[in-house]
């Protein structure tokens, strides 16, 4: 118990941090919404459902590169599209029905190597990203807060449903500064936030 506190305590020191996002310059990483309408139908005129066949098509001249297969949170990636985000190196990874091979979402990840730890993660673009989906898309519909992973580090999650795409902004560990943007088809799967949490999610819009 002592270690566990301990954990949160950190935590919560550094959500500090993160709990007041700057404004900053566009990084590229919003997905906007559609036009007098609050959806989002995909990433980048990419939509769900779509074969992973036809993908390149649509994402037009950029390289989408084959990776060694990886299944990793809930997604089968086998598909990466080198991307900059606010003058860092990320990857788009595209997520696919193992089944059918439809492309059900997008996850944004730097220095991707599936579960494992590396120094090529880091990014200070949390707080960046936070403050442009909040003045995007508003407060968050879920936040997850005193959670942490299976090194005990300290974790956080945001959400933010929409009829066609739920987005996600998740720091699988806060130490690490490890983070991870989603778009993805909705799913009726339960969501127990960024590993083990003793609160429930708050809903931001008060």
């Amino acid at each position: 118990m002592k270690i566990y506190a301990m954990v949160l305590a950190v935590g919560t020191a550094v959500l500090c941090t993160i709990g007041s996002p700057p404004t900053q310059a566009d990084s590229g990483v919003v997905e906007p919404t559609i036009p007098n309408r609050l959806d989002i139908l995909g990433w980048r005129g990419l939509n769900w459902g779509t074969p992973i066949s036809r993908a390149k098509t649509i994402l037009g001249d950029r390289p989408l590169d084959h990776q060694e297969a990886i299944e990793f949170n809930g997604c089968y990636f086998t598909r990466a599209l080198p991307l900059e985000l606010n003058d860092e190196a990320w990857q788009a990874w595209l997520c696919e029905d193992r089944q059918s091979g439809a492309v059900i979402g997008v996850s944004l990840e730097k220095g991707f190597e599936g579960m494992f730890f590396g120094a090529l993660r880091k990014t200070d673009l949390f707080d960046t990203f936070l403050a442009e989906f909040t003045a995007q898309y508003g407060p968050a519909h879920l936040f997850w807060e005193q959670c942490h992973n299976a090194r005990w580090n300290a974790t956080v999650q945001y959400k933010w449903f929409f009829p066609t795409t739920t987005v996600r902004l998740v720091m699988r560990d806060v130490p690490d500064r490890w983070v991870s943007v989603r778009f993805e088809q909705p799913s009726d799967l339960p969501d127990f936030g960024p590993g083990v949490c003793v609160k429930r999610p708050v809903d931001l819009r008060g």
